[in-house]
């Protein structure tokens, strides 16, 4: 590290690169000298404005607003590998969420034992978003970043509208504050469907009882028990502008190792079109359906507390994008493609096992969940989706009666030993047919919180536990390619045999006796990116999640202010990995981010980040 901190420019001043070919910079060059800015201002709220015509009824209107702004520059300066001119971007962002409500509330007791409220209403919501960006290239003077220093520019803008409009109803019946019943009911038209396709309903049903005051059996064991059910129906849109052809204007055409080609180019203008078939108007909204079952229980006076929930949910009429053959000139379809369920459990255990008259008290909470997830099926004439695929066969897939699961290249195996298929003229394994690694979801997830509290102080610390579920990590691929890791230290110099088999003429194996080359070709081999299988790990983790630490001071501090509470403190999130089966990096790097279904893949994606925090709370 030093010696490459050491030795980013020559002596005339020219970034030397990581490697002989001046292909690939330094990172110290990087981090000094292109730095990524940016500036966001948000401002949200809104206004209400209430009458009640008589002593049961309200009717209230409500407007309100979200705005975001956000401005980018991202600078690459003069001498920089690939980009030996320099360049520099900057994005302008601006999002908008619009949102009006026009209710009617009535609340009425329908006798001495039951109440009900009701609550209609129309609404509006409207997004707005408008991108602009503008690319200035090849700059004349180092480290003057104005487009008059530009020999090129190329700007782009983007704006999109979507607007929902809905009508709905809320109706809760109460007995005796023991049983609830609730039921919903909202329809919405949505710009971004079709139109003889944009109006959908989606209701919902839900009782309680607490049965433990129906039945009058609360007591000092059992102090309070609830059971509850619910069942409902939620619909979705598109998103803007996908139901036909779109032409898009190009600044620019992105090339690997030189300079992007800008537009005009020799006066003429650049459009792509949309590379995927619109659904045009036979596009349906997305349904799901769910159903829950649950109980809440208390125990010992609340000292022990319990709330457990059972759900199934169906997602239908999923709306994706279905990969065609490139020969007809696209890449993929949108449709309603496929159902896809996803039940399981999720329980909440808390409990305080100490709490003294000293004032010490020690709680801890539990949560654990589990999801099952099975692709009941896909649209008629698909065996299975590619839902996001990546590098060298590397994809996410869906099948039916499956979960979805990460594929790829896997080693060529022996079916009896299970054990690789070893070449016989290099000792390396050789690479099989495409392989599904696992699920991409874990089996279980828990949390364990635990928290101390004495005389204002309050000390309290989150560990999360994954267990199952699989990922790929390109970085480790990497790594392990160029040697700079310690696991490519073993057997260097030395005779290495593979742990596999070798095929007999007669289609029996016999243990592998070939010995490789050398370390250097067999990670070279191992770690390919065309052999997924060795860049593939367990997804299991646990971690030291956040550590809290404040003081609230005391009451007679706190009367001679203005304030109700004062309280200040300290926290640090991502603290400690303590144990985790992907060497090297976080196994909660996510490649593709939250939008695809992208678990399961990272990709060289920059580290994960441990921060730490102080705050001051004033309460009034």
């Amino acid at each position: 590290v030093n010696l490459l901190e050491q030795s980013v420019v020559d002596e005339n001043g020219v970034p030397i690169g990581l490697d002989g070919a001046q292909t690939i910079n330094n990172v110290f060059w990087v981090t000094q000298n292109n730095p990524n800015n940016n500036l966001v201002d948000r401002l949200f709220g809104n206004v209400e404005l209430g009458y009640d015509p008589t002593d049961w009824l309200n009717i209230t209107g409500r407007v309100g607003t979200d705005l975001f702004t956000e401005l980018r520059r991202d600078i690459i300066r003069k001498g920089t590998i690939n980009r030996i001119n320099g360049q520099f971007t900057d994005l302008e962002f601006y999002n908008r969420e619009f949102n009006t409500d026009i209710l009617a509330t009535a609340t009425k007791d329908i006798n001495q034992d039951i109440s009900f409220t009701g609550i209609v209403g129309f609404n509006i919501n409207q997004r707005s978003l408008r991108r602009t960006q503008v690319t200035a290239s090849d700059l004349s003077v180092d480290g003057l970043y104005n487009y008059a220093n530009a020999a090129s520019t190329a700007p782009t803008n983007h704006q999109e509208l979507r607007r929902i409009y809905g009508v709905y109803g809320d109706f809760t019946f109460n007995y005796k504050n023991i049983l609830f019943l609730n039921v919903t009911g909202r329809n919405d038209w949505s710009s971004t469907l079709p139109e003889n396709n944009n109006s959908f309903f989606y209701p919902s049903v839900s009782a309680s009882v607490v049965f433990t005051e129906a039945f009058d059996i609360a007591s000092n064991f059992l102090s309070f028990g609830k059971f509850r059910a619910n069942w409902a129906n939620v619909g979705s849109d598109e998103a803007p502008y996908q139901l036909d052809f779109q032409f898009i204007p190009q600044a620019d055409i992105f090339t690997q190792f030189v300079a992007n080609n800008t537009f005009p180019h020799g006066g003429q203008l650049a459009f792509a079109a949309t590379d995927v078939i619109p659904p045009g108007n036979s596009l349906q909204p997305q349904n799901q359906v769910s159903f829950e079952l649950g109980t809440e229980l208390q125990f010992l006076d609340g000292r022990i507390g319990l709330d457990a929930t059972y759900y199934n949910t169906i997602t239908e009429e999923q709306i994706i994008s279905v990969a065609i053959p490139q020969s007809t000139g696209f890449e993929s379809r949108r449709i309603n493609a496929g159902e896809v369920k996803n039940e399981g459990f999720e329980i909440l255990l808390s409990g305080t096992p100490v709490q003294t008259a000293s004032g010490f008290t020690w709680d801890i909470g539990l949560n654990f969940t589990t999801n099952r997830q099975t692709v009941e099926k896909l649209a008629p004439g698909l065996d299975e989706l590619s839902l996001t695929s990546g590098f060298s066969g590397l994809s996410i897939r869906a099948a039916p009666g499956e979960a979805f699961g990460l594929f790829g290249a896997g080693w060529l195996r022996d079916s009896v030993s299970g054990k690789p298929v070893i070449n016989p003229g290099t000792g390396l394994r050789e690479v099989g047919p495409r392989t599904r690694f696992g699920d991409i979801f874990p089996e279980w997830t828990l949390g364990v919180q635990n928290s101390f509290s004495f005389k204002g102080f309050h000390v309290s610390a989150l560990i999360d536990i994954r267990e199952g579920g699989v990922m790929y990590s390109g970085t480790v691929s990497d790594m392990r390619l160029n040697g700079r890791v310690e696991e490519t230290l073993l057997n260097r110099g030395r005779i290495f045999i593979d742990d596999g088999v070798l095929a007999n003429d007669d289609g029996t194996f016999r243990p592998n006796d070939v010995p490789v080359e050398s370390m250097q070709q067999f990670w070279t081999h191992y770690a390919n990116t065309s052999n997924t299988e060795g860049q593939i790990f367990d997804a299991s983790y646990i971690k030291l999640r956040e550590i809290r630490v404040s003081y609230s001071l005391p009451n007679s501090v706190v009367s001679g202010t203005p304030f109700s509470s004062i309280n200040f403190g300290l926290e640090g999130r991502n603290l400690l990995l303590i144990r985790s089966e992907v060497p090297h990096i976080d196994p909660e790097l996510n490649f593709f981010g939250t939008v695809l279904t992208g678990s399961g893949v990272e990709w060289k994606s920059v580290p994960s980040s441990r921060s730490y925090g102080f705050n001051v709370r004033l309460t009034l």
